[in-house]
């Protein structure tokens, strides 16, 4: 079975974006930015993560070198930024663009 839609569609419509259809009209779904903007918090923590936990089990162990130490606390204060950022404020794309994330450490290097 082939579906062909052959009502008028909006630029930049594309199949496999999200789109409904409503009152002889394709609109685009809503953008939740508020949603959006805590799904990228969440990834950089989750990144974070994985980054120091090799250095957080030589903490623990005692192993780990002063390098290192140095790096998982810049790791460590980051991750609280990340975590203190009001999103709340993100409710449209002019919102969302101007969060202000915290530059990795890694970054800086």
């Amino acid at each position: 079975m082939s579906v062909k839609l052959r009502l008028p569609q909006p630029e930049g419509f594309d199949i496999e974006a999200s789109w409904y259809y409503r009152d002889g009209e394709v609109l685009p779904v809503p953008v939740d930015y508020s949603k959006l903007a805590e799904k990228q918090r969440q990834r950089l923590l989750n990144e974070a993560k994985e980054i120091t936990s090799d250095w957080k089990t030589e903490l623990e162990l005692g192993t780990i070198s002063d390098d290192d130490k140095v790096r998982l606390t810049q790791w460590m204060e980051y991750i609280k930024a990340v975590k203190a950022l009001d999103l709340s404020t993100a409710t449209d794309e002019i919102s969302f663009d101007a969060i202000n994330w915290p530059e990795r450490p890694d970054a800086a290097a």
